[in-house]
């Protein structure tokens, strides 16, 4: 189930086209069928080289293997040129009983990284494979499931299983067989069985399937069990939230376990957790936080298979959760849930096979602007390359700008976070700094609502930006339309030319103090914010120094690019490809400001320049530019 939500989160969130390889089907191929394109390859007649071999020539680069069950896909993967991520999330005695040793260390070699979920998974895996891959990463896992602690739900569960206020109730969860240890959980039912002070008894619910041949060893327990009624098998859950919410502790009775995903979920449901020491991962996880769940780690770890041990004290602890209290339970579900993001696990994933990935939050800015968000937000969505995050910054619409932002969304499956203002900030810089810290990115593209962009913009200026190790920022040129959609420029290169010279007519990385001599310093040749991809953290620094940016109407952007690239180690990456697309509006800022309050704002910006570090024509080139605008204008009226 990992995989299948690892998917959702690499297509809905970040943009990416998801295929799932199974080598098998099973009871999930619907839930992996809702989230991509699934092709089965059982067994070793299956043409897998071949058929990674179209994939990477459709463009298939990465991807994760999700087990070392599924390691022997390694060779195949290299050969195809698909870069890969192994992920390990077997223990040692089923890396041996299943023969998955060999296969596990050629792929550990070929991969870009191997992905452990704890460090004790890595040392045991190491035991066996000679040692921990130098290309090991320890990664805990995500929580992908939405739980929470119900207390409606726990009353209706424990209504259902005859469980009254003062008894207590344990619960285990897993596929039920032997490395599972659900034969000692059937032996905590004995450990259980006497009278309490209290006149309550304890409750046993395990959730799962149960393996055919652990039901055939034990069917006759398992039938005395049942009939105690203290003793409950509901088979598998699809929402575990209301059960987790019913019991009072969790018991992990695994002889082995890597990092299973229902140690965090009980923990987030606020449950305390007992497990045995040594077990793996999940015994790491337990150690770790049990004392937000009010348990000790003596209280919470156990000698291995000691059930007798196991039962006292998960009697114990669920009489501790009781005593707390509802109130208590969830406070702790909410900050131990808080701890297990997926977003970050696929993050971190995705950073682990594409180490060279930047992590870009892409920023819509909106007003009232419901008639252009459809087209802005397919561009965004339609962008070849995988964005961290996309935020709809609406600024207090009037309009339905904030249903067609989410309808868009829904219709391209995508996910999007939407902030709206209460009320309008009244100004576009309000807005960045806004963007800036709602952004948890590396890299912030400020996608202005009305323009369009080239499915590769992003991927291109990213491959720019690769040659500018100390860029700041990175634009490219930018075709026009009209307010209506009309073609009006084919490209800015014509007027870039008129300051520039040749200098744009072509892909460069320029120095920040040079570029703003040579095409800032006398006018704005970045004709378009939304075709500009800023560092930041230097962007943010920029805006805090530029405290006067809220006091501009025209030149605003201008003075922002000037503050951002005339730091001395700044560079700026250009493409000369016109993938922007500007909606030039006739009744822009610039259209309507009076003609003495938009040169007022050209000369502010030619004051802030230091023409020292620039050409020593500047200032006459700066004068001219002036005189040409005031011209335009006219004479007042």
């Amino acid at each position: 189930m990992l995989l299948c939500h690892l998917g959702r989160v690499l297509r809905r969130v970040h943009g990416m086209e998801v295929r799932f390889l199974l080598m098998g089907g099973g009871a999930l191929l619907d839930a992996f069928r809702a989230e991509g394109e699934v092709e089965l390859f059982p067994g070793e007649a299956s043409d897998l080289p071949g058929r990674l071999r179209m994939l990477a020539g459709e463009n298939y680069r990465y991807a994760f293997v999700n087990s070392a069950a599924s390691a022997h896909t390694a060779l195949a993967l290299h050969d195809a040129g698909i870069e890969f991520v192994q992920l390990v999330h077997e223990m040692p005695a089923i890396l041996t009983s299943r023969g998955l040793v060999p296969a596990l260390i050629k792929s550990a070699a070929l991969a870009t990284k191997v992905i452990f979920p704890a460090e004790s998974v890595a040392v045991r895996t190491g035991a066996l494979t000679g040692g921990v891959p130098e290309n090991a990463v320890i990664l805990p896992q995500g929580l992908y499931a939405d739980i929470r602690y119900n207390g409606r739900g726990r009353e209706a569960v424990r209504a259902a299983l005859g469980v009254w206020e003062n008894d207590s109730l344990l619960i285990g969860s897993g596929y039920g067989d032997m490395r599972k240890g659900f034969d000692l959980f059937l032996q905590l039912w004995r450990q259980t069985a006497g009278a309490r002070k209290d006149g309550g008894c304890t409750h046993l619910v395990w959730t799962g399937d149960l393996d055919p041949e652990m039901r055939g060893w034990m069917e006759s327990e398992i039938a005395q069990a049942l009939e105690s009624g203290r003793f409950h098998m509901p088979g598998r859950i699809g929402n575990m939230s209301d059960y987790l919410s019913a019991a009072d502790a969790f018991v992990l009775t695994s002889r082995e376990d890597p990092y299973p995903s229902v140690v965090m979920e009980a923990m987030a449901s606020g449950l305390p957790c007992v497990a045995f020491s040594g077990s793996g991962g999940a015994a790491d996880l337990v150690a770790q936080l049990t004392v937000q769940t009010g348990l000790s780690r003596q209280e919470a770890l156990v000698p291995l298979g000691d059930a007798g041990q196991m039962a006292r004290q998960a009697q114990a602890a669920a009489r501790k959760c009781q005593e707390a209290g509802s109130r208590v339970r969830a406070r702790r579900a909410r900050r131990l849930a808080a701890q297990f993001p997926f977003a970050d696990y696929t993050e971190k994933l995705l950073s682990a096979v594409r180490p060279q990935w930047r992590r870009i939050s892409v920023v819509v800015l909106s007003y009232n602007y419901a008639r252009f968000l459809v087209a802005r937000l397919a561009s965004v969505f339609s962008q070849d390359y995988p964005v961290l995050e996309i935020i709809v910054l609406d600024d207090a619409s009037s309009d339905d700008s904030l249903e067609v932002a989410r309808s868009t969304a829904a219709e391209w499956g995508r996910d999007i976070r939407i902030v709206a203002g209460k009320k309008q900030s009244g100004n576009v810089f309000a807005q960045w700094r806004k963007a800036v810290s709602e952004a948890r990115g590396d890299w912030l593209w400020v996608a202005e609502a009305d323009d369009i962009a080239a499915p590769d913009m992003l991927s291109r200026l990213c491959e720019a930006l690769d040659e500018a190790p100390r860029g700041v920022m990175a634009f490219c040129d930018s075709s026009a339309i009209d307010g209506n959609g009309a073609p009006m420029f084919e490209s800015y290169k014509p007027y870039y030319a008129t300051t520039a010279g040749a200098l744009l007519e072509k892909d460069g990385v320029h120095e920040g103090p040079e570029f703003v001599s040579a095409c800032l310093g006398e006018r704005n040749l970045i004709m378009n914010a939304s075709a500009v991809l800023f560092r930041r953290d230097a962007l943010q620094a920029a805006l805090a120094r530029c405290e006067d940016l809220e006091t501009f109407r025209v030149a605003g952007d201008w003075r922002l690019y000037v503050e951002l690239l005339s730091m001395p180690d700044s560079q700026i990456a250009y493409v000369a490809r016109p993938l922007n697309v500007h909606r030039r509006h006739a009744t822009s800022a610039t259209g309507s400001l009076a003609s003495e309050a938009h040169l007022s704002e050209i000369a502010r910006v030619h004051r802030v320049i230091d023409i020292a570090a620039g050409r020593e024509d500047l200032s006459e080139r700066q004068k001219a530019y002036r005189e040409e605008v005031a011209r335009q204008f006219g004479p007042e009226k």
